[in-house]
């Protein structure tokens, strides 16, 4: 549970507080970080979780867009 957390809150801290614009640049990195993240889990037989994390994810979109869209308007500085 500690790791489905872990991966999923990263997911959702990053989808709902940085811009499109920041996302858009870090693209590559977290590219990378996310398939070091998947050879990590697969060898500490984390697959079951990092794989429900990104599922969650993924099936609570529209959630995570409603909040991103309210975070996104009250923002005051830019990610720099």
């Amino acid at each position: 549970m500690r790791v489905f957390c872990i991966i999923r809150n990263r997911w959702l801290f990053l989808l709902r507080n940085y811009s499109a614009k920041t996302l858009f640049l870090l693209s590559p990195l977290m590219l990378i970080y996310e398939l070091a993240q998947l050879v990590i889990a697969i060898k500490k037989g984390w697959l079951k979780e990092w794989w429900r994390s990104v599922r969650w994810v993924a099936v609570h979109r529209s959630e995570i867009r409603e909040k991103r869209r309210a975070v996104q308007t009250g923002r005051v500085l830019s990610d720099r």
